[in-house]
């Protein structure tokens, strides 16, 4: 099976690095998303299977403010949001060539995304628990998150607040499918759920938020 060669895949890396690390510095315009056909986007990843750096640029500003969205509001912190993107396109880069023929790149991200969240989150589970066993671990320090500190007005303090509080898989399925726009059964395929399941969860967390709003429509 062909794929990149290792001269490529390192110089591939490297433009990755300084194309995330770019971003990192540059303000997001949505209006530089790109639209394209299906034509076109089959095109791109075949561009993008083959190492071409130009393709991974476009995935990456297409993709880069949303899954750092999704992140921040996984971890409710900036930092961690960072890093788990950073690691997150360093994948791509890596395993782009492994590809499926008509996969879709952004479904491709969230996954990894996701997944790399939940082991960083068992990591910080079994830590924080050795360290409380070690009587180390103090009580955790009351300061504003990063929502509570952006929000300028009562009703988004108060969504973004009901929905940190939602368990982990509903708060997921809301973010990609009610939030970024992925449909039930693409999500099914991202967090290896059937789509009625998914359908399940998303109407459970959409309700609760609405108790949370007061009845609000979302």
């Amino acid at each position: 099976m062909g794929g990149v060669s290792v001269t490529s895949q390192k110089t591939w890396s490297r433009s990755a690095r300084a194309c995330v690390d770019h971003g990192v510095k540059r303000e997001w315009h949505t209006a530089q998303q790109v639209e394209s056909t299906a034509d076109t986007r089959h095109a791109l990843l075949d561009r993008l299977r083959a190492g071409d750096a130009a393709a991974f640029e476009i995935v990456y500003e297409q993709y880069r403010a949303r899954l750092h969205s999704f992140l921040l509001r996984l971890t409710g912190d900036a930092a961690r949001a960072r890093d788990l993107g950073q690691e997150s396109w360093l994948r791509l880069a890596a395993n782009a060539h492994r590809l499926a023929p008509h996969s879709d790149p952004g479904a491709w991200l969230f996954a990894v995304a996701r997944n790399l969240f939940l082991s960083e989150r068992r990591f910080s589970i079994l830590r924080r628990a050795r360290a409380a066993e070690l009587s180390i671990f103090g009580a955790p320090r009351a300061h504003p998150t990063p929502f509570e500190e952006a929000a300028r007005d009562q009703t988004h303090a108060r969504l973004e607040q009901a929905l940190a509080s939602l368990p982990l898989s509903q708060r997921e399925v809301v973010l990609l499918v009610a939030v970024e726009g992925f449909e039930a059964a693409e999500v099914g395929r991202m967090l290896d759920l059937d789509a009625a399941t998914v359908r399940k969860r998303l109407s459970r967390g959409r309700a609760t938020l609405k108790r949370a709003l007061g009845g609000e429509r979302l």
